[in-house]
């Protein structure tokens, strides 16, 4: 049962940014996000207007025991997946409060923010040629691969062009890039 504090978190309003939460644990969790809807309509029994609605509004579910469901459908994906040992009480309090998980916070070391605070324009020069490359294979990184994965290709490509001093444009490094994507469309990455 949600205590009174956190139902009135359940308000659109009071839920800042929670649909790139949610976004981010269905990542985690292996769900592509062509399939976003199809989960929601599978761990919460909504319709499928009432989960697009969720995805449109980028809100919770109106009702307490909707979110419920859905926080513990993505507890056990999320488990599964990661082999990790997560909790319905982390993942309410990730999604409504941005309070971060702890075991998921340990995996996701893929940070190009020490990157962009010694070379800004390269390293955005980088991910520009990453998603010409990406644009190249008839990828979208939208919705093609998960999140979790383009953040993973960006550390690893704008890592490899600085410690190696390496040229963006050459052939090697898009030839990298179209290698990590390939792994990525086959969820070996």
């Amino acid at each position: 049962m949600l205590s009174d504090s956190t139902k009135s978190e359940l308000t659109p309003a009071c839920a800042l940014d929670f649909y790139q939460r949610l976004e981010l644990l269905m990542s985690e969790a292996g769900i592509h996000s062509r399939g976003f809807i199809g989960f929601l309509v599978a761990a919460t029994g909504l319709s499928k207007s009432g989960a697009q609605r969720i995805i449109n509004d980028k809100r919770p579910p109106k009702r307490n025991d909707v979110f419920l469901l859905l926080a513990n459908a993505l507890t056990d994906a999320v488990n599964a997946k990661k082999e990790a040992m997560i909790t319905v009480d982390e993942v309410v309090d990730y999604l409504l409060k941005d309070k971060q998980i702890k075991a998921l916070q340990a995996q996701d070391n893929f940070d190009v923010s020490e990157y962009l605070k010694i070379d800004p324009v390269l390293t955005s020069q980088i991910i520009i040629k990453i998603e010409n490359v990406a644009r190249g294979m008839q990828i979208n990184t939208a919705t093609d691969i998960r999140q979790q994965q383009l953040k993973l290709i960006h550390f690893r490509i704008i890592a490899y062009c600085f410690k190696n001093q390496a040229n963006y444009e050459t052939q090697k490094v898009t030839n990298l890039i179209e290698s990590l994507f390939e792994l990525a469309k086959q969820n070996l990455l």
